[in-house]
């Protein structure tokens, strides 16, 4: 919600919080403002314990070649409060993969995950889990890959 510049220095200093959920919310704040800084910053506290919001934050910033290990966490995931922390940097992962064959099977596993909840609270998480996707469909025409981003647009919901 504060994708402005000038909120920066604050999400930087708040990501070496001891609460993770901090520590993980500012990381993905500051990468909607400032990816090269959120990543260096995620470098910085790669070695130290995360959990929670901060341990799917640092996903995103995960070597493309650990898509199997990470993919299989993600999938392997029950349907609950773990897999939703995880989302967002599974999501910002997917953004940097190059490899389509692998990000199809990402795609499709975030499209599974959404299709398992239960109809009575899909409308309260399609939204979550659409933007998510919708994210990483904006990251793939800025960075010229129509082929990605036609493949994740097909598996949103008509007019979303």
């Amino acid at each position: 919600k504060y994708k402005k510049t000038e909120y920066k220095s604050l999400f930087i200093n708040a990501v070496t919080d001891s609460s993770y959920t901090v520590a993980g919310n500012a990381l993905q704040a500051l990468a909607k403002i400032d990816d090269v800084a959120a990543e260096a910053e995620a470098k910085k506290i790669s070695s130290q314990p995360a959990k929670g919001v901060l341990k799917g934050a640092l996903l995103a910033y995960t070597d493309e070649n650990k898509f199997d290990s990470l993919a299989t966490v993600f999938d392997n995931l029950p349907v609950n409060n773990s897999k939703f922390n995880m989302l967002p940097g599974f999501a910002n992962f997917l953004a940097r993969v190059k490899n389509t064959a692998n990000f199809e099977k990402g795609v499709d596993m975030i499209v599974k995950f959404r299709e398992a909840i239960p109809q009575q609270f899909r409308a309260n998480t399609d939204p979550f889990i659409n933007d998510a996707l919708k994210g990483i469909a904006e990251k793939k025409t800025a960075s010229n890959m129509k082929e990605q981003s036609d493949y994740i647009n097909a598996k949103l919901p008509a007019g979303k």
